[in-house]
């Protein structure tokens, strides 16, 4: 492939995670699931607690925490049920739907500030050549390619300590920890950064898939801010930004 064409869209993919990164930080006040929950109370009036979890695929303890910070910045309405007064009724307040539209209107403008200048059809052009690569990569054989002067990658699974490695002649070139938090909760954590962004994603999809299986129900996991690369990837495996700290970003998986 040509150098150029690839040096091209590295530019490009990391102006995306620079945009998106902007788009968070000028929305600083509430994190990603603070707005996931709102966006679902501005679709769904009289919801409970319950409900949402279930919809949402949320962790009882980390929507409970969610809610609390919600209702605090009076972002939703809290109500006693008429019917049964352990359950309480959530709506989303006015304050919440401005904040929600104001949200839905700075990720318009951010993106504008990119595409409004194309044409109808140079978007559709752009739209068809994105879902094609995308197609393309999702459809391709994750199996180990041998390339001349290129040595065989190898994925080990440790079944003990609950690690996989990916190995390369026999040397490792990064593991993925899977430590327990509690009972329902698990961190996936890199020993050592992997540049390559193809095994990065396939040792994570390798660890959800195995969470999965063990029917666990929370994933975290921390990206530094340094390594933009690697967020676009978390959100292609469906983990939520849900936390913005000093010097990393916090995703959490809602199996």
């Amino acid at each position: 492939m040509d150098v150029e064409f690839i040096s091209e869209f590295e530019d490009f993919n990391e102006f995306l995670n620079k945009l998106n990164n902007e788009l968070k930080f000028s929305n600083n006040n509430y994190n990603q699931a603070q707005i996931e929950v709102l966006n679902f109370l501005s679709n769904n009036k009289d919801v409970t607690a319950k409900q949402i979890e279930e919809v949402l695929n949320i962790d009882r303890g980390f929507l409970s925490r969610t809610l609390k910070s919600l209702q605090n910045n009076k972002l939703l309405k809290k109500t006693q049920s008429k019917k049964d007064k352990r359950i309480y009724i959530l709506n989303i307040s006015p304050k919440g739907k401005v904040v929600l539209e104001e949200y839905r209107s700075l990720k318009i403008i951010k993106y504008d500030e990119v595409f409004d200048h194309l044409s109808e059809e140079k978007k559709e052009e752009f739209i068809e050549v994105l879902k094609q690569a995308m197609q393309i990569f999702n459809n391709k054989s994750y199996s180990p390619i041998l390339l001349e002067n290129e040595s065989t990658l190898e994925y080990v699974f440790n079944k003990d300590n609950v690690v996989w490695q990916a190995k390369n002649d026999k040397h490792i070139i990064t593991t993925l920890l899977y430590k327990r938090v509690n009972e329902w909760t698990v961190e996936l954590e890199f020993i050592s950064l992997v540049e390559d962004l193809k095994i990065f994603k396939d040792l994570v999809k390798k660890a959800v898939n195995y969470a999965y299986d063990n029917f666990e129900s929370h994933l975290i996991m921390y990206v530094d801010y340094n390594h933009n690369k690697y967020i676009s990837i978390m959100s292609d495996l469906d983990f939520i930004e849900t936390e913005t700290l000093e010097n990393k970003i916090r995703f959490d998986l809602f199996l």
